[in-house]
């Protein structure tokens, strides 16, 4: 769990010791972590039908959201580039 709290990704925890995605989630579950993502969507002040998921205006709050709770530096180049072109089209219009 401590690799997780550092950055590491679940997939990169995998291929470093030879098992699979899966099984490090249901480690890290087990000792007691939970993901950003899980706590971000938790958190949205309002319900969102499955069927908006895809939105980018909704996609890029989230990747605001997960940014503001765990890092700027736990996202990858083109979740930042998405988080730039959200704010500054929040900007201009």
């Amino acid at each position: 769990m401590a690799m997780l709290n550092e950055g590491m990704r679940q997939t990169d925890i995998a291929r470093e010791y030879g098992v699979s995605r899966q099984y490090v989630n249901k480690l890290a579950k087990q000792g007691g972590h939970e993901p950003i993502v899980t706590v971000v969507s938790e958190n949205m002040p309002w319900d969102v039908p499955p069927e908006y998921y895809g939105n980018t205006l909704y996609q890029g709050l989230r990747l605001i959201a997960h940014a503001n709770y765990g890092g700027y530096d736990t996202l990858t180049g083109s979740s930042l580039a998405k988080i730039r072109a959200l704010l500054r089209k929040l900007v201009q219009f």
